[in-house]
């Protein structure tokens, strides 16, 4: 009978005798590469510039008393969230593995994204629930302006000095709102997608058994399983016969 072999692996092929990935196992932490180290210093200062202008933003909001300007405050948190968890995930991938942690630590940075949209999206309620508030609150006969991101901050100073703009603040918050659920759904999206162990994108299971099957002294492969740890780590796993 042709020898068996069980394989755990990141994406690649060799004969049923060599482990296509060799498995995990405990070292040293491992010292950062040169584009991570840039990846890192890149990852820093957008990290400072975004959280000076969320600031900025939220003093500005208060001052104004605009809850336009306080939302997209909240995209900016969910901005310097995501440098944060990809600086710890950097720092994570210098991590060794162990027998309890056997892959390490690279569902962290997952599990921090969903964490940091779901903060976003109950910011972002609050802020939905008060706009509402402020929207029945408003003057019937005011005008409804179409408030472009850019000039949030004009509308909330001429909300604040002409009592006729105050329903262009709420209106602009709800748009604004639809906006920052539009660009972190995909977040959570992809983000559960590796949670379940789906296969990641760019990789043909077909594919990839009819070519395990065509090496040598391979008769058969099945059990396949494709999943990635995190957003660019793919793992893989076959029964070859």
């Amino acid at each position: 009978m042709a020898p068996h072999g069980h394989s755990h692996a990141g994406y690649g092929a060799t004969n049923e005798a060599t482990p296509l990935v060799s498995s995990p196992k405990k070292k040293s932490s491992i010292a950062l590469s040169e584009s991570s180290l840039r990846a890192r210093k890149k990852l820093q200062w957008a990290c400072l510039f975004s959280l000076v202008f969320m600031v900025a933003e939220v003093v500005g909001g208060f001052m104004a008393g605009s809850l336009a300007i306080m939302t997209d405050a909240a995209h900016l948190l969910s901005d310097v969230a995501g440098f944060c968890i990809s600086l710890f995930a950097i720092w994570v991938q210098t991590l060794p593995a162990s027998s309890k942690m056997t892959f390490g630590f690279h569902r962290a940075e997952i599990l921090g994204a969903i964490v940091s949209v779901l903060v976003i999206w109950v910011l972002t309620g609050f802020l939905v629930y008060a706009a509402i508030e402020r929207f029945q609150d408003a003057i019937s006969d005011s005008p409804k302006e179409h408030v472009d991101g850019k000039l949030m901050f004009i509308v909330a100073l001429r909300c604040r000095y002409n009592p006729k703009w105050q329903v262009a603040d709420p209106v602009a918050t709800f748009l604004f709102s639809i906006l920052v659920l539009y660009t972190t759904v995909g977040i959570i999206r992809s983000s559960v997608h590796v949670l379940m162990e789906g296969t990641p994108e760019g990789f043909d299971v077909d594919e990839i058994l009819h070519g395990l099957e065509t090496l040598p002294s391979v008769s058969q492969a099945h059990d396949l399983h494709i999943w990635s740890l995190n957003a660019g780590l793919p793992s893989l796993s076959v029964h070859l016969v």
